[in-house]
């Protein structure tokens, strides 16, 4: 199935919590790829309730296919939440980068 993926605040606060890791510090730490990889794994699980997945399915669903998976994939998906998370949903059409814009050829 497929499934959606959103941390906000109270996520955010439970993340440090369970952790004990601060939450720009481990989005530091996966984007330099030198995560803990229980902030992985605690960062998709939380990211999975706050999609909408019950905290039951979503321990089961990190348990079977982050704990027991290869683990650049897990990163790959936190980079992807962690990006959600400070930048919000992009367009399809919308750079990732409003710096860097495109400007049409004259």
């Amino acid at each position: 199935g497929r499934y959606s993926f959103k941390l906000n605040g109270p996520l955010i606060c439970e993340f440090e919590r369970t952790t004990g890791s601060a939450f720009y510090g481990a989005a530091r730490r996966v984007i330099n790829k030198e995560p803990k990889f229980f902030e992985v794994s605690e960062m998709i699980r939380l990211a999975l309730i706050g999609g909408g997945t019950t905290p039951a399915c979503a321990k089961q669903l990190v348990e079977i296919y982050v704990d027991n998976a290869p683990v650049m994939s897990a990163l790959g998906l936190a980079l992807e939440i962690i990006t959600r998370t400070f930048f919000g949903e992009l367009a399809a059409d919308e750079p990732a980068n409003p710096d860097k814009q495109e400007t049409p050829a004259s």
